[in-house]
């Protein structure tokens, strides 16, 4: 049940969020269940339009979340950080979804949020990364706003 709470809480700061801040484009880290429910939720339920890219080490993940309307990264071949920068044309992302539980996508988010974007880190267990990497993308991009699945909009 807690997991159910968690998705929802999630997917109600979503549907807030992308209409308010005029999103272009959005991330998604990780295409494991819940990569892939936010990148049906936010095509389907919220008929966001946009540029969806997915990050996805897993063949298999990165078709589904192509099928699911996702443009797909692999990021055993290409920089995630240039890859969203040359789909953007620079801009960036402006919604970065945290989905995929490993703690060095943390180092990523400074370079793929774009300034003064929403960060939702939904997904929880990363080991081996200093957090401070969020303080730093604070202060490099003039604070990305952060959603927290759980703890809702900070």
């Amino acid at each position: 049940m807690n997991a159910l709470a968690r998705a929802a809480s999630a997917r109600y700061s979503l549907a807030a969020e992308i209409p308010e801040r005029r999103v272009r484009a959005a991330m998604i880290l990780g295409a494991g269940p819940a990569g892939l429910l936010f990148t049906q939720y936010l095509r389907r339920v919220l008929g966001f339009d946009g540029l969806l890219l997915v990050s996805e080490p897993n063949a298999r993940k990165r078709d589904l979340a192509a099928a699911f309307g996702a443009k797909v990264i692999d990021p055993a071949s290409q920089d995630i950080i240039e890859a969203v920068g040359e789909r953007t044309d620079g801009r960036m992302a402006e919604l970065v979804i945290e989905s995929s539980g490993a703690g060095h996508v943390f180092s990523l988010l400074p370079g793929v949020l774009r300034k003064q974007g929403t960060l939702l880190l939904y997904s929880h267990g990363h080991g081996g990364i200093d957090l401070s990497v969020l303080e730093r993308a604070a202060v490099q991009r003039t604070g990305p706003r952060v959603a927290g699945g759980w703890f809702g909009r900070v």
